[in-house]
């Protein structure tokens, strides 16, 4: 616990010093959260609007959502009805977020898979205190709030390469391989 505090201070040090970050976070404080229009845009305000047309867009069809091939249409016209900056329907920016991706283009039905696919091994490698698995499916949770992680084959092929990885040297899963397998 108290290396995981150090850790999580000495980021936060090392964050408050870095004049990039430094940046960026007082970005995220003294921008307004309103959706950009015209040229005035950064990469928070540009965040609101892509938020509020995806809230517009699971609205509209949360129980199947729009479909894998028709979610970014949707996402840009209506970056184009509500006269946000041009910027967002020329980059055709997709939701930025992996949960509201996956609702917005499958429904509820696989946004509550995807919680399910995340939260139990979370609470399993919490349980058999496997740290190094924990922190890689908390920040990869983390990270799924801000990008559309497994929207590109190197999202889920990184996911599923390290979740196997890590998921199959637990002492859970060696349990059961061996009970299945007969080798008690």
């Amino acid at each position: 616990m108290a290396i995981s505090f150090s850790v999580v201070i000495s980021t936060l040090y090392i964050s408050y010093n870095n004049p990039y970050l430094n940046k960026r976070f007082k970005e995220t404080t003294e921008t307004t959260l309103k959706a950009p229009t015209g040229m005035e845009h950064n990469s928070t305000n540009i965040r609101v609007g892509i938020i509020n047309c995806a809230y517009q867009l699971i609205s509209a069809n949360w129980l199947f959502g729009v479909g894998t091939g028709d979610s970014q249409d949707y996402l840009n016209k209506c970056y184009k009805d509500s006269k946000f900056s041009s910027l967002m329907y020329q980059d055709s920016y997709n939701t930025h977020n992996a949960y509201l991706e996956i609702w917005s283009k499958n429904g509820v039905f696989s946004f509550i898979l995807l919680i399910i696919i995340l939260i139990m091994p979370l609470t399993i490698s919490f349980k058999y205190d496997n740290i190094i698995y924990f922190s890689f499916l908390f920040i990869f949770c983390l990270t799924s709030l801000t990008e559309s992680t497994l929207n590109s084959q190197k999202g889920v092929v990184f996911y599923s390469f390290f979740n196997s990885l890590l998921a199959f040297n637990m002492p859970y899963f060696k349990y059961y391989s061996k009970k299945i397998s007969g080798l008690n």
